[in-house]
């Protein structure tokens, strides 16, 4: 029996990379440790691969993988650059999988299952840090009382608890032979046929072209999940943005300078503790002041504002244009909010010193029509730059923002 492991728990078993292409048919049971998938630097075409590999694997072997219990709710692919958030269990299944943190030692072993010997047997050697609220499968293992799932086996993998492996380490082949003895027992009490290995060579009247079949069904499935998760990944690189409407200190800031990256623009590292952010568009600096408050601006942010404008130009003996970016009422309804962003008293101050007066609301705008109107893009990022005072543009949010039909 050969055991592989995609993690770095067991000292006996055969480790394989997530991010190699090592096949994972070489092994009869495999182990998988989610956070160690989790600390790797992942793609995302090697996560829709190793998906495909590991559904091969279920195909071929019919054994379920054997999951250490996650302690990251999420995991980071990239593609192009762009960082991709996937739930951790959509490492290995498509199956909705959740959990919640919750930790203890004391648990009951649920009765008339095959892992009743191995639980019995090794029951000191388990404690554990989630509990899991969405699943699929049997259970193996409640919490007293409230009876909360700490561990479940369905067709794909078995969820063990959290493990001290300073215990196990001189029982480790014992505690694995028994284990996979539990899942084979497992898959032969189930509605499944288990055949040998051996079998597989040889193939009945039809079943090639069944066989066939299911890989061209699964090959259309694997290419629309994969165009699910493009969408996936595009709306939720959008609804970032959403942000800009809602948040308020670094988050927001953030927001801002991707959506000017986005634009195109060239962004100029400030200094810490310095200017929210500083930006070249053509020949002209232009210094940020980003803030996002529960009413209205106020004049300090305009004071502000002007003050990083006189020390970069002392600094740096160019004169720079002062943009004031804020996302005022940002805590109520965009139908509810006052039109009026910036008092009547700050604008004078502003004008004299050809600030430019813009809310994240039309700064989002602004944002959105670079997007759709590619070709006037330069254009209006003029309308931005060469406003002094307040901005007059994508004063009406309904003009971009849909809200939703009751």
């Amino acid at each position: 029996m050969k055991i592989g492991e995609i993690g770095n728990r067991f000292l006996t078993t055969e480790k394989v990379s997530y991010i190699s292409n090592r096949t994972l048919l070489d092994f009869d049971f495999l182990v998988v440790d989610l956070d160690f998938i989790a600390a790797s630097n992942v793609s995302k075409p090697t996560v829709l691969k190793r998906l495909n590999d590991i559904e091969e694997f279920f195909r071929y072997k019919n054994v379920p993988l054997i999951v250490y219990p996650p302690g990251s709710e999420s995991f980071i692919s990239t593609t192009n650059g762009v960082r991709n958030v996937h739930h951790i269990f959509e490492a290995i299944t498509t199956i909705k999988t959740s959990f919640l943190e919750s930790v203890g030692s004391k648990f009951n072993i649920v009765a008339n299952t095959t892992f009743l010997e191995f639980f019995e047997k090794y029951k000191d050697y388990f404690s554990y840090s989630v509990v899991y609220d969405t699943f699929s499968g049997k259970r193996l293992l409640e919490t007293p009382h409230s009876q909360k799932v700490i561990s479940f086996i369905n067709d794909q993998f078995i969820v063990l608890p959290a493990l001290n492996l300073q215990k196990v380490r001189n029982d480790e082949r014992n505690f694995l032979e028994l284990l996979t003895k539990c899942i084979i027992s497992y898959k032969q009490s189930s509605s499944e046929l288990i055949l040998p290995a051996w079998i597989k060579q040889y193939y009945l009247p039809g079943e090639l072209d069944i066989i066939s079949q299911i890989d061209k069904i699964q090959s259309e499935i694997n290419d629309s999940q994969r165009k699910l998760n493009d969408q996936k990944v595009q709306l939720m690189l959008l609804e970032r943005y959403k942000s800009l409407l809602t948040a308020s200190g670094t988050q927001l800031e953030v927001a801002v300078k991707q959506a000017f990256e986005e634009m195109g623009i060239e962004i100029i590292e400030a200094e810490e503790n310095r200017d929210d952010l500083i930006i070249k568009y053509k020949d002209q600096i232009i210094v940020i002041e980003i803030k996002g408050v529960a009413g209205s601006a106020a004049e300090k942010y305009a004071a502000q504002l002007e003050k990083w404008v006189t020390t970069y130009y002392a600094e740096k003996e160019i004169k720079p244009k002062g943009v004031l970016i804020v996302n005022a009422f940002k805590d109520m309804t965009l139908k509810d909010r006052p039109k009026d962003v910036f008092p009547h008293q700050m604008l004078k101050f502003s004008a004299q010193r050809e600030h430019c007066l813009i809310s994240a609301q039309q700064f989002l705008g602004l944002f959105l029509a670079t997007k759709t109107q590619p070709d006037k893009k330069e254009e209006l990022l003029d309308t931005l730059f060469t406003t002094v005072g307040c901005y007059q543009h994508f004063q009406n949010w309904q003009d971009f923002v849909t809200p939703q039909e009751i």
